[in-house]
């Protein structure tokens, strides 16, 4: 009886291990490939782009383990799987009517700051449209 009991304590410790492994050790141990997934995304928009054709690069299949959010209008983003102490990076794409205007790679723990390893922020100048003729 003693080592049924045994048994399935280590099974249960075994259990437990196995869940908590993946969203925890395995998003730390696959960070790089996560991460590399962050720059090819980078690299494939550009300012000026409109939302259809960055929408259309977000849909290719190239990037299994992002999340995409799509809202508000203004601004998208991007996000790799949570990192212990919320490392994860996250590409923010922001948009100004209907084209790209900025890209930024942050931490889903630090907005303001840009991590070392992450490609540089772009931002397209947006300059307003001439007034019109007056009537």
């Amino acid at each position: 009886m003693k080592r049924l009991e045994i048994a399935l304590g280590v099974g249960a410790a075994g259990a437990v291990i196995a869940i908590l492994w993946d969203p925890f050790i395995g998003a730390f141990l696959h960070r790089e490939r996560y991460r590399d997934e962050i720059r090819t995304l980078d690299q494939s928009l550009q300012p000026g782009m409109t939302k259809d054709q960055v929408r259309q690069v977000m849909d290719s299949g190239r990037y299994p383990n992002l999340r995409f959010d799509r809202g508000p209008d203004e601004l998208w983003s991007a996000e790799a799987p949570l990192e212990f102490g919320a490392g994860n990076w996250m590409l923010l794409i922001g948009f100004h009517g209907e084209q790209v205007s900025m890209m930024r790679v942050r931490t889903a723990d630090g907005i303001h700051d840009h991590p070392a390893e992450a490609p540089p922020d772009r931002v397209r100048s947006v300059t307003p449209a001439p007034p019109g003729p007056m009537q």
